[in-house]
């Protein structure tokens, strides 16, 4: 009885050691606004070319070094201890979480070596991104699930929205429609609960060009820019 008990144990062990590399990667879709608002930091960096020597510094700024109280997780969504890789970036331009990361540090950006933990495989070296992720342990990190991008890719409405619109808009809700149900189903349900309503698989133009705002009577709706009717108008002739 003592030997079946010992193997139960050592098999629990086994699986719980195991758990994070079975488990898959699978992210939904999201607007860029609400990347940014889920996001502990946003931020525009040059990806540093592997050569280089310059010594890196802390992503904390002085001011709030010793203030700074960074997310923490528990239970099954503490990260499991898998491998990271990582890439040396020079921030740039902090869009988010300016309070504790410093512009112009020179650090590190970790994600897993693991496909099926959702890590990023490949980033280009001397090429400036957009980078959004999570805050753990004192490191930045980020997975294919978190938004980033070339910088070159970024739309002049987008960064307008990582300047301010963004951010100031985060009370409004953006409901993803798509995915698990019918957007023609949602649309006006959604509209009158004060939603932004995005589709999963026909939204570029909002995602592009347009921001889910607060109006004067209370509501959030999508911001209409002229660069936003051009698009929408370019997709109905070509489905024509």
């Amino acid at each position: 009885m003592a030997i079946n008990v010992q193997l139960l144990l050592l098999l629990g062990l086994v699986f719980m050691s195991t758990f994070c590399i079975v488990k898959s990667c699978t992210c939904l879709p999201a607007h860029p606004q609400d990347h940014f608002c889920k996001s502990n930091f946003v931020i525009r960096a040059r990806v540093v070319p592997k050569h280089s020597t310059k010594v890196g510094h802390s992503i904390f700024t002085k001011r709030h070094k010793n203030d700074v109280v960074l997310p923490t997780l528990s239970g099954l969504d503490k990260p499991c201890d898998e491998p990271f890789k990582h890439w040396k970036i020079r921030i740039k331009k902090v869009y988010k979480g300016e309070e504790f990361i410093a512009t112009g540090a020179e650090v590190s950006i970790y994600t897993s070596i693991f496909d099926s933990l959702c890590g990023v495989t490949t980033l280009e070296e001397g090429e400036d991104y957009l980078f959004m992720g999570m805050l753990q342990e004192g490191q930045l990190r980020f997975t294919t699930c978190n938004w980033h991008a070339k910088w070159s890719t970024i739309t002049k409405k987008m960064r307008k929205g990582l300047r301010y619109q963004y951010k100031s808009n985060c009370n409004c809700q953006i409901s993803t429609c798509g995915l698990f149900d019918k957007c023609s189903k949602c649309l006006h349900t959604k509209k009158a609960d004060g939603a932004c309503v995005w589709d999963a698989w026909e939204g570029d133009c909002e995602s592009k060009y347009s921001t889910c705002i607060i109006h004067d009577d209370g509501r959030c709706a999508w911001h209409r820019s002229p660069e936003l009717s051009r698009c929408r108008k370019s997709i109905e002739k070509k489905a024509k």
